[in-house]
C-alpha cells in the first residue's frame, strides 16, 4: 500500500478528468530532485501525475537534496509557482512541436497547471514511454539518438519568446550566458575562500573512505581553478546569441526504448543561456571524456542544428568546468552534517566517485 495515496487522490481531484483514476507509484531512484511520480491509468492515454516539495514550508526537510532554489520569505509559494509556471509554458512549447520528445502539462481545473495540495505542488502530464536506462544499455546508435533528439528540442526552443523579467536581463547580462556566467562566479568565490574553508572544514573531522574521496577531490580540483576562472572571464567577453535550453539534460533524464529516444524529462532547471551547455552536459554524462565518441555525439547534433562558432569555441571549456565545479559542489553538499551526508546514500557518493574518476583524467583538448 503506497503510503501517499491519500496525497495523490486528492490532488487528482483537481483534474476532473483523472479524479478516482487507478495509480501506481513509479521508481525514481535516480533522480536527484526529490520528484516522486505516479501512472495515472486513463481511457484515452495514461498520465503522469508528479510531485514536487520544492519551495513549500518543510520541504526539503527529510529529502536531501533538491536542485531548484529554496525561498524563505513569506511569498515563498507564489515565487515558486511563479517559476514553475515559466517552465510549464517552455515545457508545453516543445511539446507542441516535438510531441514524442517532451510530455504537455495539463491545465487543472483552475486554469493553472501548477496545483498546491497537501504542502506540495503537483503538476499532470502526458506518459511517456521507455526507460532512462542508458547506463545499463549504453551505446553508440543510443549517443547519436540522442545528440539528434537534443538538437531537434533546440530547434524548437528557438522559437520560444523569451520570458525573462527585465530586472533579469539587466541583472545577468542577455548576451552572457548562464552557463559561462554562473561558471565564473562559481570559480571565483572557490579561489577567493571556499576552496580554503572547505579544506578546514575536512581537517577536523574524522577520516573515513567518504571524507577521504572529498579530499582528494578537492586535491585534484584546486590546480584547474585558476586557469578555469581566466578562461571563463574571457569567453564572458564574447557575444553569444542565447536561447532557452532544457538545462539538465543527462543521461538520467533521457527516456529509451532501444535504441530509440522517447522522451527527456525533469525540464525544472530550463533557462536561457547557450545551447552547447545542454549537449556537454549530455554527452558528458554519457560518454565521460572519451574524445572519439564525443566527436561522433558532436556530429549527429550537427547534422540536426549546426552549432554557432562562438558555441565550438566553448565546448571544450564547458566540458572541463563542468567536471571540476561539479566535483566542488558535491564536495559541498557531502561535508560531515550536510543533509546529503546525513542521508547515508550511497548514490550520492557514487556520483561524486565518478567525477572524481573524469578529474584524475581530465586534459585540455586542443
Amino acid at each position: 500500500m503506497d503510503p501517499d495515496l491519500p496525497q495523490v487522490e486528492a490532488a487528482l481531484t483537481h483534474w476532473p478528468e483523472a479524479s478516482g483514476a487507478a495509480v501506481r507509484r513509479m521508481t525514481t531512484a535516480k533522480s536527484f530532485s526529490g520528484a516522486a511520480v505516479w501512472r495515472v491509468s486513463l481511457p484515452g492515454g495514461d498520465r503522469a501525475l508528479k510531485r514536487s516539495l520544492v519551495g513549500l514550508p518543510g520541504a526539503g526537510k527529510k529529502r536531501p537534496f533538491v536542485h531548484a532554489p529554496k525561498f524563505a520569505t513569506e511569498h515563498a509559494n507564489e515565487a515558486v509557482a511563479e517559476a514553475m509556471s515559466r517552465w510549464h509554458k517552455f515545457q508545453n512549447h516543445l511539446a507542441a512541436i516535438e510531441p514524442r520528445l517532451v510530455a504537455q502539462i495539463y491545465a487543472a481545473q483552475s486554469g493553472q497547471t501548477i496545483v498546491s495540495s497537501r504542502g506540495c505542488y503537483w503538476q499532470l502530464e502526458t506518459w511517456l514511454p521507455g526507460a532512462a536506462d542508458f547506463a545499463e544499455s549504453p551505446s553508440e546508435h543510443r549517443v547519436i539518438a540522442a545528440a539528434k533528439a537534443l538538437a531537434k528540442l533546440h530547434l524548437a526552443a528557438a522559437g520560444f519568446p523569451g520570458t525573462d523579467t527585465l530586472d533579469e536581463i539587466i541583472a545577468a547580462g542577455q548576451s552572457i550566458p548562464h552557463d559561462l556566467s554562473q561558471r565564473l562566479s562559481r570559480s571565483r568565490k572557490l579561489l577567493a575562500s571556499e576552496l580554503k574553508g572547505l579544506v578546514s572544514r575536512l581537517n577536523g573531522v574524522d577520516k573515513n573512505a567518504a571524507t577521504a574521496l572529498l579530499a582528494d577531490v578537492l586535491r585534484m580540483a584546486a590546480p584547474h581553478l585558476p586557469q578555469l576562472a581566466d578562461e571563463l572571464a574571457r569567453a564572458c567577453e564574447a557575444d553569444f546569441d542565447v536561447k532557452w535550453i532544457l538545462g539538465d539534460a543527462r543521461e538520467g533524464n533521457i527516456l529509451f526504448s532501444g535504441a530509440e529516444v522517447t522522451g527527456f524529462v525533469d525540464l525544472g532547471t530550463a533557462r536561457r543561456s547557450i545551447q552547447a551547455g545542454d549537449l556537454v552536459r549530455m554527452l558528458g554524462s554519457m560518454v565521460g571524456d572519451d574524445r572519439a565518441r564525443w566527436l561522433v555525439g558532436l556530429a549527429a547534433y550537427e547534422s540536426v542544428r549546426p552549432l554557432p562558432l562562438e558555441e565550438l569555441r566553448v565546448i571544450d571549456l564547458l566540458r572541463r568546468s563542468e567536471i571540476v565545479l561539479s566535483a566542488a559542489n558535491w564536495v559541498g553538499w557531502l561535508m560531515p552534517g550536510e543533509p546529503l551526508a546525513q542521508s547515508g546514500e550511497q548514490r550520492y557518493l557514487d556520483r561524486l566517485a565518478a567525477l572524481a574518476d573524469r578529474l584524475r583524467r581530465l586534459t585540455r583538448w586542443d
